[in-house]
């Protein structure tokens, strides 16, 4: 397959690559084998439409050279020897001409809906769609649970110079949340040590010299992560309106007997804060959402004494001047930012819920059908011996481990190649696009998908064609045709 590229003084220019040498490079440290399994399948789960099988992907990838057994697809996650982690630094080092002097990463968890019993890892976890949406005041307050697969993800935020939003979140890191009942005690992890363990992870990719922010939920707002932040490293988040803070222990007076006090007095929580009066609120305008809106905030800082008794923390209450919306409350262990950058860093955490919501409409995320757990055996006799391993010894396992981890390193590399080819192929892409839609220089995730799907079946379509009757022209196969459209 012919590569179009253009070199200059040697090397290729990071806008002229191509989306198919962009995967090589990120396959670079597996074995010859593996790293060509895995930029056919990686292409072919781009160009393919509809359910995200392996299967369906395997289809597109013997357009791309796959000649072998269709098993050989399957052992690219349960058996090759690669590793997600060194992929999600290659990823990094990609994004990296688009990051600015301060790198926002943000933490959350997704459910990815699983059936079956013998799928390896699954368990019952709470369902946010379905919780969300139970409007009922009957039910309020309850939650709803669906069985498959929790997954923690930590991803960076991009943007470049030209474009006018708050950008795309790329994944890099994905680690699998097991519920304690099934599996072993001695590998039970919490949501929050994953996130803890993925933060210092990337805080090793970065120079010292640059500060991460790290933007989380409630739930990992919390002791866990906060005592584990690596020097350089902050964090943001919302916190409950009774978040009790402690001003800093008085000087010990000379000659004072006693133990030495380790807090000062007790400070108003944000819910005392917003009912007295006295309260002296400052008016600010934030951008927030896409939207310039005017908010009223609070602030004071002070030891969250339950959480990091150690460490000196901000807390901002935020609340509407109109009356619409109930205040909230932010914790942030940054003391310098000013308030307007800390609402609007929180604002954009929202990015990683916009980005798993691509990868699974766009790019079947979870939609996978590998990773069952294997034994010997009478079905009951099976579950017997399931129930007393919990998950250990199964051959699912890094099937299950791995198969996330490449579709959302599937969702960064179209991210990755789309803004580096955006401004050459904004023109082809938007051809047929309203005039609202032209005038922006936002492009949407569909658009980069369009352009790397573009890229990848233009060679399935002669420029030039032979001289030749057209009657003898190999045909174009149909399904990549279809992508192609």
């Amino acid at each position: 397959m012919k590569r179009r590229t253009q070199r200059s003084g040697g090397e290729t220019e990071p806008s002229k690559r191509s989306l198919l040498d962009l995967l090589s490079r990120l396959g670079r440290d597996c074995t010859s084998s593996t790293r060509e399994n895995f930029v056919q399948i990686a292409a072919g789960m781009i160009l393919g439409r509809g359910r995200g099988w392996i299967s369906r992907a395997l289809r597109f990838a013997v357009y791309f050279g796959f000649a072998k057994h269709h098993s050989a697809g399957y052992r690219l996650f349960s058996r090759a020897p690669w590793c997600a982690d060194a992929i999600g630094r290659l990823i990094f080092e990609a994004v990296s001409q688009w990051l600015g002097d301060t790198i926002e990463i943000a933490v959350d968890d997704t459910l990815c809906r699983r059936t079956g019993r013998h799928v390896w890892g699954a368990g019952t976890h709470v369902d946010p769609l379905t919780t969300i949406y139970k409007n009922d005041a009957r039910v309020a307050g309850k939650k709803a649970f669906a069985w498959g697969h929790s997954w923690v993800v930590l991803s960076l935020r991009v943007c470049p110079s030209w474009f006018d939003g708050p950008g795309f979140a790329v994944p890099l890191l994905a680690r699998l949340y097991r519920a304690k009942r099934s599996c072993p005690s001695e590998e039970y992890v919490k949501r929050t040590e994953l996130a803890a363990e993925m933060v210092r992870l990337f805080r090793s990719w970065v120079p010292s010299g640059r500060e991460v922010h790290v933007a989380g939920d409630r739930e990992y707002v919390c002791r866990t992560v906060i005592r584990a932040l690596p020097k350089g490293t902050q964090l943001l988040g919302p916190a409950a309106m009774d978040t009790r803070f402690y001003a800093r222990a008085p000087r010990r007076k000379r000659g004072q007997r006693g133990r030495p006090r380790k807090r000062g007095r007790q400070l108003a929580s944000p819910t005392e804060l917003v009912s007295d009066k006295r309260t002296r609120w400052k008016k600010v305008r934030v951008r927030i959402y896409s939207s310039i809106v005017a908010l009223e905030v609070c602030t004071q800082a002070g030891l969250w004494y339950t959480v990091a008794p150690d460490r000196l923390c901000r807390m901002i209450v935020v609340r509407d001047p109109s009356g619409r919306y109930s205040p909230r409350t932010l914790v942030t262990t940054d003391l310098d930012s000013d308030v307007t950058d800390v609402i609007e860093r929180h604002s954009r955490r929202w990015l990683i819920e916009v980005a798993f919501r691509q990868a699974k409409q766009h790019l079947g995320l979870g939609q996978a059908q590998n990773g069952w757990e294997k034994g010997e055996g009478t079905p009951m006799e099976r579950r017997r011996e399931r129930d007393r391993l919990k998950g250990r010894g199964h051959h699912g396992r890094s099937a299950v481990e791995k198969t996330v981890p490449f579709q959302f390193i599937v969702h960064a590399a179209v991210i990755a190649h789309g803004l580096a080819a955006w401004p050459r192929s904004r023109e082809r892409v938007r051809r047929w696009a309203p005039a609202w839609a032209r005038r922006t220089d936002r492009p949407s995730f569909e658009e980069l998908l369009a352009t790397c799907r573009a890229e990848l079946a233009e060679h399935a379509f002669s420029a030039h064609p032979p001289r030749s009757r057209v009657a003898r022209n190999a045909p174009v196969p149909l399904h990549i045709g279809l992508a192609a459209a």
